[in-house]
């Protein structure tokens, strides 16, 4: 615990965010002064860059299984997406959900027979596909590669693409406590004024918006990586395709 305090516990890259009423105000600034007295390293008033760039790094596609002593399969695939700021985010955000509620529920649970499945859109840029408590693998990932040819083809109504939007908005749109108030500026650097912009475009989504970032970002990737955790297959020792790791 001591040797993790001393790379934790440090001013250097340390932030704070105190949730108080005003009467309390003075008393937690004094009490967060006083234990900041007493970590050690330098505070910078500097705005530190959130994004770095490594001019070495090369994106490669990667398939490992972690071989875990468990029934059943967790899966994945990730493929590279845009950032929160990018235009694309917005339609990326809405085809996620909608391949998640009208392809992957009914092929990856009720078909596939997994406790739940669907695809997310982050941003960070990352669009992912996932199961989880799923008992097949192999046909989970084959079934990601569909979603991608289902949303290419457009086969979803408006209906859909509104049911997308709310589910959406239910999320973003949901009422702030006041201990998250000012997080979002202060755990992701999204300012007000650029959620705003977010939310516009979400409302402007369109299905040929869907269409076209499904065939830029998730048809046929450069690189993706796909994990499976779960118990051993003898098919994924025999690929040299796949890295096995056993714990």
């Amino acid at each position: 615990m001591s040797d993790i305090a001393g790379h934790l516990l440090t001013k250097d890259n340390m932030r704070c965010a105190i949730n108080v009423t005003a009467d309390a105000r003075p008393v937690a600034v004094k009490h967060l002064e006083n234990f900041l007295s007493n970590v050690h390293g330098s505070p910078s008033n500097q705005q530190q860059s959130v994004w770095t760039t490594d001019a070495e790094f090369q994106p490669t596609t990667k398939q490992t299984h972690h071989v875990l002593p468990i029934p059943v399969n967790f899966t994945s695939k990730v493929v590279p997406g845009a950032p929160y700021l990018s235009p694309d985010y917005a339609p990326l955000r809405i085809l996620a959900g909608i391949m998640s509620a009208k392809f992957l529920h009914p092929e990856v649970r009720e078909k596939g027979g997994a406790y739940g499945g669907g695809a997310s859109a982050s941003g960070a840029g990352l669009f992912s596909f996932y199961s989880y408590r799923d008992p097949k693998s192999l046909e989970t990932i084959a079934t990601f590669d569909r979603a991608v040819d289902w949303a290419l083809k457009a086969d979803f109504s408006d209906d859909a693409i509104k049911e997308a939007k709310l589910r959406v908005f239910q999320r973003i749109d949901a009422p702030t406590p006041p201990s998250g108030k000012g997080m979002r500026l202060f755990l992701n650097r999204i300012s007000d004024e650029q959620f705003a912009t977010h939310r516009k475009q979400l409302i402007g989504v369109t299905k040929d918006d869907l269409v076209r970032v499904c065939s830029q970002y998730l048809h046929k990737p450069a690189a993706y990586g796909v994990t499976i955790i779960g118990p051993p297959n003898s098919t994924l020792v025999r690929d040299s395709s796949w890295d096995v790791q056993f714990s």
